[in-house]
């Protein structure tokens, strides 16, 4: 939940650095019982449970109605009818996910969105042969929206796999 908070800064005569001004002229005017950083990390960890358990509906609903889901050289998905779609149909492949670890790099949030960076690894297997894995490493850009509830959506969602490391 965002509530109202007084900003205070430091006399003008002291030297303060950018970023704590930045991070407070962002933060200015809300709190929340929750840091932004924790909620994303709790979001993702769920994100990936769905996924590894190839819980389309589940998936599908961490996402706003009106969501906008974006990958290199696809046309954008936009709303949650299509964005299902795309996951239904990456189920029904012939290889799974195994393991989908993100990492949060730069989390920021204010007036009831989280804006949200980070890098992914998203391992995949071949159905029925697990001992053939192979490793995704990605970057992504999250716009989380606060819903009705206190609860977090996925607003916009754009990944983007990075050069892979070459095999061991």
């Amino acid at each position: 939940r965002m509530h109202q908070t007084a900003l205070f800064l430091p006399a003008p005569s002291r030297m303060f650095s950018m970023p704590w001004l930045l991070s407070h002229v962002l933060l200015a005017g809300t709190a929340q019982d929750e840091l932004p950083a924790v909620t994303v990390s709790r979001l993702w960890a769920q994100y990936a449970d769905r996924m590894i358990r190839q819980d389309v509906d589940g998936l599908t609903d961490l996402f706003t109605a009106d969501a906008r889901f974006m990958e290199p050289n696809q046309d954008d998905l936009v709303g949650r009818a299509l964005i299902r779609a795309r996951i239904k149909a990456a189920a029904s492949q012939a290889t799974r996910t195994t393991d989908y670890r993100v990492t949060p790099r730069e989390v920021i949030g204010s007036n009831g969105f989280i804006l949200d960076q980070g890098d992914y690894i998203q391992t995949i297997a071949p159905n029925g042969v697990a001992r053939r894995v192979v490793d995704v490493y990605g970057r992504y850009f999250a716009i989380w929206a606060e819903q009705p509830g206190s609860t977090w959506k996925i607003a916009r969602l754009m990944i983007s796999p990075k050069r892979q490391p070459p095999p061991r």
